[in-house]
């Protein structure tokens, strides 16, 4: 691995190292130099950018034309990752588990990095790691599966 840091922080960054790591791989350490050096980096990052943002502009425009009544998304430009708000009547631990297990749908409750400030229930979902036209069956799919989850719940609290 590498960081890149502000300059202030070289020498604290330095120090950290010097404790963590005793010998640094020097030979990774040339071939990275090289490969930045010579504008592969920037190269792989304003592709990785690019296929990104397309995940994410899938994900956004599929969740609007196909299940704005269970999730909502928060607006967001760019990123690896959304927070989609869910219908009332819907569990973000649960919706997150069973979404895994039944759909191999990946997310994660957004409860869980909530510590004192009790929001809404939210999923928050993560494009980056897959293809535009998985993203588009998937969201298909966890309508389906919200909405059963919300209609249960519902049924349950009435």
């Amino acid at each position: 691995g590498f960081f890149i840091v502000p300059e202030r922080l070289v020498e604290p960054v330095l120090a950290a190292r010097s404790v963590l790591q005793r010998f640094p791989p020097v030979l990774e350490q040339a071939v990275l130099a090289e490969f930045i050096g010579e504008g592969h980096m920037e190269q792989h990052m304003r592709r990785m950018r690019e296929l990104y943002t397309a995940r994410l502009q899938a994900l956004v425009e599929a969740v609007k034309r196909d299940i704005p009544d269970v999730v909502e998304l928060a607006p967001v430009r760019s990123g690896l990752q959304i927070v989609g708000w869910l219908a009332k009547g819907i569990d973000d631990v649960e919706a997150c588990h069973t979404a895994l297990e039944q759909l191999g749908i990946y997310s994660a409750p957004l409860s869980k990095f909530i510590i004192d400030r009790p929001l809404p229930p939210a999923m928050v979902l993560f494009p980056a790691a897959t293809d535009v036209r998985t993203i588009g069956r998937s969201v298909e799919q966890l309508g389906t599966f919200l909405r059963q989850l919300q209609t249960r719940n519902t049924a349950a609290t009435a």
